[in-house]
């Protein structure tokens, strides 16, 4: 299942992309499955890589159909991110862009919704954002990243990543 988002709106130049970084928000696309559940229960998304992780959360409180009733928690690595309340253990889930990981394709987070069901969620990166291209400024179909297999991509994988 696809579900696509509005594409991301290029922003001002500002003084981080006079030196060179580019703050044009670039889709990620993002595969999601509810860890645990016979049959497997997953979702696709692409998202722009400047949504918040709090944005994040509530793309995918729509993808599943739920009505964001409970509180959530985002590990990516070691850090634990949370909705910003008075008595979250977290870092504030507001603050952090997906960006600002810099996630290859083939990284894992989990996500976990409800504490009180505790719904984990696999959330899988399946293709990367353009800082990992090699020069290119299209989208990102062309990511210098290594398959599973350790060797890299040819021209066949990028031809077949281009059709969709």
């Amino acid at each position: 299942m696809f579900i696509f988002m509005t594409d991301p709106k290029p922003t001002q130049r500002t003084a981080a992309t006079k030196r060179g970084r580019s703050r044009i928000p670039h889709n990620v696309m993002l595969r999601v499955s509810v860890a645990g559940i016979e049959p497997e229960i997953w979702r696709r998304v692409r998202v722009p890589d400047n949504y918040t992780l709090h944005q994040l959360h509530r793309v995918f409180q729509l993808l599943f159909g739920w009505q964001d009733y409970h509180l959530y928690e985002f590990r990516i690595g070691e850090r634990r991110f949370e909705e910003p309340l008075p008595d979250a253990e977290g870092e504030p889930s507001t603050r952090f862009r997906l960006r600002d990981f810099e996630l290859n394709a083939g990284d894992r987070f989990i996500y976990t919704y409800d504490f009180g069901d505790n719904w984990e969620h696999d959330v899988v990166v399946e293709e990367c954002p353009p800082w990992k291209e090699s020069g290119m400024s299209s989208s990102f179909r062309h990511c210098s990243v290594a398959s599973a297999r350790g060797r890299a991509r040819t021209r066949a994988d990028r031809q077949a990543t281009a059709r969709w």
